[in-house]
């Protein structure tokens, strides 16, 4: 059979046409056994908000069914099919639902969104909208924002998990208010039985339960009669009024071209039918994309039954008549009869394509494909279709037979032919066109027009001022509603329009409707006779065009101030270029260019297949005499323009235009015909670029122009007259503007060399006489600043100070004005102590003082408090190693020797030194301290060593166990080359240097004990999983063998493909478990991913393949980091909301090697180490700007000892070259941070390698390279063929092995000729040596020496305070009552600018009265400066640094951390030998942790 007959009435198309079918039901069919629950109708489209969308199901058992107790469930889904892969699991909301015996339910999907809450709607209201009863029940579901309403879509019935049945609604089967009904089949795929049917929530018909077959289009069984397959069979019942019956794509040639190719449709009404309402859409299925194809004549009307043929005319057979198509086939067809032409190139030989008959206003009446399974045709034999009675908007096959134009086979046409009814309605228009329209913006013609049956075709008649014809638009409506039909006129096209008149003509194919005409204003349109290019007191500076203009060329005079002008004549304004294009690529710098090149746009975003207008100014300079020249170039990622050695984007252009001042539009030369699709690219028969020259006609000259150079005029108001003739009439015009070419005034509020104490507020203002202030912005000392900004000469670096102003007004005169001050150093100077360290002294009253001065001269306070030191012998110690260098598990710390106590006494002998190859030296203090410490700081001093370009934390341990770092050093990079570290002390390899913190009791001790931490380094240093030496069994003969190399970096990038499909999601998978496979084997320490994880940022189903491939990772402990790509955040929309919620931070803060977020994930870095190599990995997703670089920098420069690398999804074009972000970084992050040695990146489809080289220390000679790898694969076949790098380091030799492997394939590199380099080294960009010195790498061990620890408790009990004190001088304050026996003190000196010092615990002795006495010792060098950062002050070359995640360092040289609950106080300490001992002084600064 080659129809199916249906037991309902289906009104599809046809009920458009309004046509009345006489149905019959067809032989009987045994009833069979039905699903139990069954989707039996489908609303998914409402009248306006989509508030009451619903399904029902029905129980078709004679038993009640409970959901819950028998396990029913229901899914969204996206599939015909079994593919559960997209469904959307649903959630009733009546958890114990029970359905009757045969009853039915209607199940209201709920949902919120956008200006849409079904929940706010009740069940009177849901009953009212659908006309429903109050018989059935209705019962919410949720878990899905809404269904389709375009179709594509169903409803899944699962039971115990497993599909029951499911109902689909194809596209086109619903509607507004319409629904698709459903019947049981002999599948698990419910029978389309109905579709845009009259919504019946709660009643169900018999038919739906008499099981019907799903017919295939394709079926092509029945009679073998080669004359007529469907003679023996049943005639349809009905079918569309329109209906593709043949297509013959492969004929004989004429000049090499199928000569004879033809289309032939049917009229299957009792009705004539006017084709000039319908036309041809030529298909392509694979893309989903279209073309028209009209025909000539099209107005030809097809009798009832009757079939009308289309015969191809594509330039090689134009010169054939009707005679010789009829001796071809036989057939005696009347052209513009029963015979019309198409004019196109033909319909494809190979490939997939159908035919398609629409409306003129775009509804789908009939299609046919062919070529669906490959190529199918056969030579001179037609494709030959029937109807498909389960949707007949899409034809049935019947198979490929002898061609034959004008006759149809016995079961082609219904019988009886189907009856069209009566149409008495005429269409009802409703027109929202705005009745006026500003000239800088679109027109929007915006029509509804309601119909019983369907209009089938709307042409709007539209003239301008500027037009002399009108001209004919024929209007196809919206995809989401029929009746709606717009039409908008570009911005560009509105330039010089004064007014558009339009009328609109519709037919629905009975009645014909014309409007009367309709004029639109614009508003803003210059209608003035004589008229000037500026308004009453508009601003001007510098070179400006003053144009005075008329409708028609006159003798224009013009004055400036009463004073005559030269003038030349010029267009009114400037005219604008514009174009439609197509088919670009996002990110593809395509451009229009001016004659001299300079650029006049860039058109960067992705058109795809949407058509959008593309305009731009062209500025009257770039004129030449009457012609004007705008060029339209293909782009590159980097400009427009062609680059040999780069990719061009391809794409179609098309109505090229100048728009004038007038509103008259000219076409350029050579370019007449609109519709023509220019091709632009680098691709063969291609126009890498095309030149639209306009010759402009004179008059359109209409203006004078003249070019006031107001610098020679003074700042002020002037007159400008012009005056013209203009039809008889003299006219002038006066306007008068205002001239500015004065820069703002500013005023800094410092006076030059003023010395500023205390609080500091820079807030710089400027004034400007002319158009206003547009900005005000400063630096100090070279940093932008935000204004105002409030500081202090504590928090300022003592010394010289620049403020730079920069005031810029709204014309763009700017003015800069720089300012020196200068801050003193406000910490005080504290020494000379009575009594002295060690000190005998009488019991009783005890007078402390000391010797106090401040630089500034400021009075100081100073207060006097019990201290106390803590004995060495109390101490315990603890050391080691470890992988990770923040794990709160350590060694259990033990007392120290006798030995260890004396030497840390001393500031000269190395107590202690650990050293390690592959993980992190650290020692670990327990500080004891007592119940009578509460409320007490506790001051913390370490001295020791480590090798060059390392970094040394001082942590304290919190409550919960982990570390709180307090101070923070990193070494300098010593007498070596930067960026290494040397292998022994012998030429300075290591640095002395000190760490020092506040403690606060109260936060701190726990148990009665203060732990302090040394660590060396940050992050994670993995463990060998094997050496050089261990014996492992390779995974393919080619792999480097294990004793060549340390250990191992992977790398992937652009796995987008890999995650969108499920055919090629096994490459994915198989990356990471080679990775996990051979962890061990190549002793592979790190994984990287240079963005597009997935392809759709909104797809949530690739988010959910790519996320278990990336948990394998998580779930092994195998370190790695991802960025976002381009298609990971939508491209141009750059929304990262998708990617945060699948690769935020949250997936990998809890990882030791994770150093940092910036905007959860967006940008991060990782610390890791290997084989004796420090590395830092910065990470930056896609689209970075200045906040993202600033965060970029600021990272490298908290870790200048680590190997740098960074990573990018876009950096490196195809050849290397760079595109304008790119470049960015490389000026702004690759050349200011000496770290930098290495960027990976992806999104451009090749391997690439390019270096660069920089003058760190400038002295003319480059002593730094950064090599810049680009690896992305997506081109090759199956999205990338599952191929990733393996970066192989090899110590001994010196040397990173860069390898490209694919464990899908198993093999190494790749043919592909987009990826081979030279003949004599093809695999040179996937095969490479790059060595250490050119990384600037060179492994070494890493060293922690211990010289000195120390401890002093600085509790708060107040002895007495000296206030008011003159500097120089002493300060002083009596102990009272003090008893025999060993105390402790110190003091607090303060100025009244915020400058704190804090001295040394001091210790004497109380004797009894008449024993002898002793002064004590002084410390050798008491009071010294506080120091500030500086590499030749600071033990030799190294620095304090804040790390990237640090909250508790200072940024100073020795500023000492305060922690705990004081208030953010940082402090300065100096080291005081005396008497054998080592004493600190401690000077705070003000600053917030």
């Amino acid at each position: 059979m080659f129809s199916v007959r249906p037991r309902a009435l289906i009104m599809g198309v046809a009920a458009a046409l309004m046509m009345t079918s006489a149905w019959s039901g067809g032989p009987a069919q045994a009833e069979a056994t039905v699903p139990p629950i069954m989707i039996t109708e489908i609303a998914p489209d409402n009248t306006g908000s989509d508030e009451y969308e619903y399904f029902e199901i029905h129980n078709t058992t004679n038993a009640a069914i409970n959901l819950a107790e028998q396990k029913y469930s229901f899914a969204y889904t996206y599939a015909d099919s079994d593919d559960r892969s997209q469904d959307r699991q649903l959630t009733v909301d009546d958890a114990n639902l029970t359905l009757s015996p045969g009853e039915t339910i209607i199940m209201w999907l709920s949902y919120t969104a956008k200006n849409l809450d079904s929940f706010a709607r009740t069940d009177a209201d849901f009953r009212t909208n659908w006309s429903m009863s109050n018989t059935a029940r209705i019962v919410r579901v949720t878990g899905q924002a809404g269904m389709a309403n375009k179709g594509e879509r169903g409803i899944r019935v699962l039971k115990d998990g497993q599909t029951e049945s499911w109902s689909y609604y194809p596209a086109g089967s619903v509607g507004a208010n319409k629904v698709a009904e459903f019947a049981v089949s002999d599948a698990q795929s419910m029978t389309l039985l109905a579709s845009q049917a009259t919504a019946t929530p709660g009643t169900v018909r018999d038919e739906q339960f008499v099981r019907t077959s799903q017919p295939d289009p394709g079926d092509q069984s029945g009679q073998p009669d080669p004359d007529d397959p469907t003679s023996a069979q049943d005639a349809p019942d009905t079918a569309a009024p329109l209906m593709i019956t043949e297509l013959v794509p492969d004929t004989d040639n004429v000049s090499g071209s199928d000569g004879f190719e033809f289309i032939e449709i049917a009229n299957t009404t009792d009705q004539p039918i006017d084709f000039s309402n319908y036309t041809l859409s030529y298909l392509y299925p694979d893309s989903k994309s279209s073309a028209l194809w009209p025909s000539t004549p099209d107005n030809v009307v097809i009798q009832p039954g009757k079939t009308l043929v289309f015969w191809i005319r594509n330039g090689n057979n134009n010169d054939l008549g009707a005679a010789d198509f009829n001796k071809q086939w036989g057939t005696s067809l009347t052209m513009g009869q029963d015979l019309v032409e198409i004019y196109s190139g033909g319909m494809a030989n190979g490939g997939a394509r159908g035919m398609q008959i629409q409306t003129n206003t775009g509804t789908v009446i009939n299609r046919a494909y062919y070529n669906m399974n490959g190529k199918e045709l056969e030579y001179n034999k037609g494709f030959h279709f029937c109807v498909n009675m389960d949707d007949l908007t899409t034809q049935g096959r019947i198979g490929t037979h002898p061609a034959s134009p004008g006759t149809l086979m016995a079961a082609q046409l219904p019988r009886p032919l189907v009856t069209l009814a009566a149409d008495t309605q005429e269409p009802a228009l409703t027109d929202a066109t705005p009745s006026t329209v500003r000239a800088d913006q679109p027109l929007a013609f915006d029509f509804t027009i309601m119909d019983n049956t369907s209009v089938k075709t709307v042409t709007l008649n539209m003239k301008s001022s500027a037009d002399q014809d009108s001209r004919a638009i024929n209007l196809t409506h919206d995809s989401e509603d029929v009746t709606h039909f717009t039409f908008e006129v570009p911005a560009a096209d509105m330039t010089g329009k004064r007014w558009f008149d339009y009328t609109l003509t519709y037919t629905d194919g009975t009645f014909t409707k014309t409007t009367a005409p309709v004029r639109v204003a614009i508003q803003g349109a210059a209608t003035d006779p004589l008229r000037i290019n500026h308004a009453d007191n508009d601003w001007v500076s510098g070179t400006t065009d003053l144009i005075a203009a008329t409708d028609a060329p006159s003798s224009i005079t013009m004055t400036i101030d009463g004073t005559n002008v030269l003038t030349e004549a010029s267009l009114e304004g400037e005219p604008v270029f514009a174009f439609e294009a197509t088919q670009t690529d996002t990110f593809f710098r395509n451009g229009v260019l001016a004659p001299n090149g300079d650029i006049l746009t860039i058109f960067d975003e992705g058109t795809y297949s949407e058509i959008t207008t593309i305009s731009t100014p062209v500025p009257l300079v770039y004129m030449d005499g009457q012609t004007v020249t705008a060029s339209i170039y293909a782009g590159t990622k980097a400009k427009p323009g062609i680059d040999e050695n780069e990719n061009n984007d391809d794409f179609d252009v098309r109505a090229l235009r100048l728009i004038l001042p007038d509103g008259r539009t000219l076409t350029p030369r050579g370019y007449s015909d609109a519709t023509q699709w220019l091709r632009m690219g680098d691709s063969t028969g291609k126009h890498d670029f095309f030149d639209a020259t306009f010759d402009i006609p004179n008059d359109a000259f209409t203006g004078a122009r003249h070019a006031w150079d107001t610098t020679t005029a003074i700042d002020g108001t002037h007159t400008i007259t012009a005056q013209a003739t203009v039809d008889g009439t003299q006219h002038n015009v006066t306007r008068v503007l205002r001239v500015d070419n004065t820069a703002p005034v500013i005023e800094t509020h410092i006076d030059e060399g003023a010395l500023l104490q205390g609080d500091i507020t820079v807030n710089p203002t400027a004034t400007d006489s002319g158009i206003g202030l547009d900005s005000l912005s400063a630096t100090l000392d070279g940093k932008d600043i935000t204004l105002p900004l409030t500081t202090s000469s504590t928090s300022l670096p003592a010394g010289n100070h620049e403020l730079t102003v920069i005031a810029v007004d709204k014309l763009g005169n700017s003015a800069t004005v720089t300012t020196h001050f200068t801050t003193p150093v406000e910490d005080p100077t504290v020494a000379t102590f009575t009594p002295g360290d060690g000190a005998r002294v009488e019991a009783g009253d005890v007078v402390l003082s000391a010797h106090v001065d401040d630089e500034a001269g400021d009075q100081v306070t100073a207060k006097f408090y019990e201290g106390d030191r803590v004995d060495n012998s109390t101490i315990r110690t603890a050391s080691g190693t470890v992988n990770d260098a923040a794990q709160a598990e350590r060694e259990s710390a033990r007392p120290l020797t006798s030995d260890e106590i004396e030497q840390l006494a001393q500031d000269d002998d190395v107590v202690k030194q650990i050293t390690s190859d592959d993980a992190f030296p650290y020692e670990l203090f327990e500080i004891p301290v007592s119940d009578s410490d509460a409320g007490a700081t506790v001051r913390v001093h370490w001295s020791g060593q480590a090798e060059r370009n390392a970094q040394v934390s001082m942590r304290v341990r919190a409550a919960d166990g982990s570390w709180d770092e307090v101070d923070r050093h990193i070494t300098g990079t010593g007498t070596d080359s930067a960026n290494t570290r040397a292998a022994s002390a012998a030429d300075g390899a290591y640095e002395k240097f000190d760490l020092d913190a506040l403690v606060k009791t109260d936060t701190y001790a726990h148990d009665g004990v203060i732990t302090v931490l040394i660590q060396h380094s940050d992050g994670w240093a993995g463990k060998n999983l094997t050496t050089r030496e261990s014996t492992v069994t390779p995974a393919h003969a080619d792999d480097e063998a294990r004793s060549t190399y340390d250990f191992t970096l992977a790398w992937e990038s652009d796995t987008q493909y890999y995650n969108e499909r499920d055919d090629y999601y096994p490459h994915q998978l198989a990356i990471h478990q080679y990775l996990l496979d051979q962890r061990a084997n190549m002793n592979i320490q790190y994984l990287f991913h240079t963005g597009d994880i997935i392809d759709d940022f909104d797809q949530q189903h690739q988010w959910d393949r790519a996320n278990p491939a990336y948990r394998t990772l998580d779930e092994a402990g195998f370190p790695y980091g991802v960025l976002a790509g381009n298609h990971d955040v939508g491209h141009l929309a750059n929304d990262y909301s998708e990617y945060s919620k699948n690769f935020g931070e949250a997936r990998f803060a809890a990882n030791p090697w994770y150093g940092g977020s910036y905007e959860d994930n967006r940008g991060h870095f990782d610390l890791f180490s290997a084989g004796g190599i420090d590395f830092i990995a910065v990470y930056q997703g896609w689209g970075p700007g200045d906040a993202e670089i600033e965060w970029m920098n600021q990272v490298l420069a908290a870790h200048p000892d680590r190997i740098a690398i960074i990573d990018l999804h876009e950096f490196m074009l195809t050849t290397g070259g760079l595109g304008p972000i790119p470049q960015r970084i490389l000026d702004e992050v690759l050349a200011t941070n000496p770290n930098v040695r290495m960027v990976m990146s992806g999104h451009y489809h090749d391997a690439f390698t390019r270096t660069d080289s920089f003058d760190d220390d400038g002295d003319g000679v480059a002593e730094r390279t950064v090599t810049s790898m680009l690896f992305d694969y997506q081109a090759l076949p199956e999205g990338g063929q599952g191929y990733l790098r393996l970066l192989h380091f090899d110590n001994e030799g010196q040397r990173m092995m860069v390898r490209t492997y694919s464990p899908s394939l198993q093999r190494y590199n790749s043919d592909d000729q987009g990826l081979l380099g030279s003949a004599d080294n093809p695999y040179e960009y996937q095969h490479f040596d790059v060595s250490y010195a050119q990384l600037g790498i060179t492994p070494s061990q890493r060293v922690l020496s211990t010289d000195n620890f120390s401890a002093d408790v600085l509790s708060t009990r107040l002895i007495g305070t000296a206030g008011g004190v003159t500097t120089p001088g002493t300060a002083s304050a009596t102990w009272k009552d003090v008893p025999v026996g060993t105390h402790s003190w110190y003091v607090v000196v303060s100025d009244v600018n915020g400058g704190e010092v804090i001295s040394p615990v001091l210790t004497f002795t109380a004797v009894p009265v008449g024993e002898p006495t002793e002064p004590g010792n002084q410390p050798t060098e008491p009071g010294t400066q506080p120091v500030e950062p500086s590499t030749d002050q600071n033990h030799g070359q190294g620095q304090s640094a804040q790390p990237g995640a640090s909250p508790n360092v200072s940024a100073g040289g020795r500023h000492l951390s305060a922690t705990g609950a004081d208030g953010g106080l940082l402090a300065a300490v100096s080291v005081i030998g005396m008497a054998g001992a080592v004493m600190v002084a401690t000077r705070r600064r003000r600053h917030t942790h």
